[in-house]
């Protein structure tokens, strides 16, 4: 794996959104993004589109949270963009989820929104890819790591519903379910995972990051990891 110097985001201004085309052709392990005098709570929203489609969506403190859960680095300056599982125990699993751009891709962009407000250094925004060489598969859009993000008002103490995609129009393979609390740490107590209304996953929070520290992941503060290998 190679890591190397991206062209420069465009239109780094506060209050607007900085954009890097990336060059298709390699497989994506991961980008790396460097914060001069931005911090992360400045980055209100951060995409990857492939083919124009937003295939991952975050915030820039949600996506650090991600980030130290799965036991990566956390540091003032730097952000890791992985679409990686290194904690995996084989390399087939950790690299399940790279996004291959050898045949199939006309376009691979990074969006970032900057806070209105938010100071922006000289050097602001550098990033690097982790690349490979292309991936020789007769259906490289499979198999890519994807990140979505949902809305839903639950207001009041009770069990609530949420749908996940599914199905033959969706087609995904479920790796990992984030509730995050906006109202603050704790407001989530329980999660259980139906499928086909057979129960495949009931837990309360103690019992769930007992799990999650003994398989080496690190619970986050109001972004919970509910479904988790």
């Amino acid at each position: 794996m190679a890591t190397t110097l991206n062209a420069p985001f465009q239109n780094i201004v506060a209050g607007s959104r900085a954009t890097l085309g990336l060059p298709v052709g390699p497989t994506y392990h991961g980008i790396l993004l460097y914060l001069a005098s931005l911090t992360k709570a400045n980055l209100t929203a951060i995409r990857v589109r492939l083919n124009k489609k937003i295939i991952y969506e975050t915030t820039g403190e949600l996506l650090d949270k991600m980030n130290t859960y799965k036991g990566g680095a956390v540091d003032d300056h730097f952000l890791l963009i992985d679409f990686t599982e290194h904690q995996s125990k084989d390399i087939v699993s950790e690299l399940v989820g790279v996004i291959a751009t050898g045949a199939g891709v006309t376009s691979l962009m990074v969006e970032i929104d900057i806070a209105a407000g938010a100071t922006v250094g000289a050097d602001e925004l550098k990033s690097w890819s982790m690349v490979s060489a292309p991936i020789v598969d007769a259906n490289p859009l499979t198999n890519i790591h994807t990140l979505t993000m949902q809305t839903h008002n639950l207001n009041g103490a009770k069990t609530w519903d949420i749908e996940l995609p599914h199905g033959p129009t969706s087609a995904h393979i479920i790796k990992r379910v984030w509730l995050v609390e906006s109202s603050g740490a704790g407001t989530i107590t329980a999660a259980e995972c139906r499928v086909n209304n057979m129960p495949v996953l009931e837990t309360d929070k103690a019992m769930n990051e007992f799990l999650q520290e003994h398989y080496e992941s690190i619970p986050a503060p109001g972004c919970i990891a509910w479904i988790s290998p």
